[in-house]
């Protein structure tokens, strides 16, 4: 993909798991989790902690490098989706309706996605195993600099499961190994 998010480079003893309902991952020092807005259940382990939630929003400790994660899971009803199991990977028809849905959809609520300068199409990646769908985009919204936003998706039977990484892209080279790390420690603990 072409959104890619530089270099910014963590001791690994400085990373956190953190277990969210369906999902956990691995966050930098650099990357917090507001106190006040999530409950936390850790059990005195400082390299982890828990979250009774299928949503949370991570931000930059660095309020001259701002960057976001958004981690969420959605869930629909049970068969909406294949099985993890047996998920075959997409076709090249397949990615291109979906780019052009994704754009349409993007195009017709330009309110929320702000002035896309350039987007990066859909492909697929394999996380720990689970095939996920990527794509990107450059935004532009009223009064604010550039952005570079990435978003990993995978269906899982009757759940969406969904990452979003945001930041400046005059920030992308401060944040790109911390961002990657984050999307290889992505990992869907309940497979449905």
């Amino acid at each position: 993909m072409s959104v890619s998010f530089a270099q910014n480079k963590i001791a690994s003893n400085q990373w956190q798991k953190i277990i969210l309902k369906d999902v956990s991952f691995q966050l930098p020092a650099t990357i917090r989790i507001p106190k006040d807005k999530y409950k936390e259940f850790s059990n005195n382990d400082k390299k982890e902690k828990m979250y009774d939630t299928f949503e949370i929003i991570a931000v930059s400790t660095n309020n001259a490098k701002k960057a976001s994660i958004e981690i969420m899971t959605t869930v629909s009803e049970n068969g909406d989706y294949k099985k993890l199991a047996n998920l075959n990977p997409l076709s090249d028809k397949d990615i291109k309706s979906m780019d052009n849905l994704n754009q349409k959809e993007m195009d017709k609520h330009r309110e929320l996605y702000g002035n896309i300068i350039r987007y990066f199409p859909i492909k697929t990646e394999i996380i720990n195993g689970i095939p996920f769908i990527h794509f990107g985009y450059k935004r532009q919204l009223p009064g604010n600099p550039i952005e570079d936003i990435s978003v990993y998706f995978a269906y899982n039977n009757d759940r969406t499961h969904q990452m979003t990484f945001k930041c400046y892209a005059a920030d992308n080279s401060y944040w790109k190994s911390d961002l990657d790390k984050i999307v290889k420690s992505f990992v869907i603990t309940n497979i449905r």
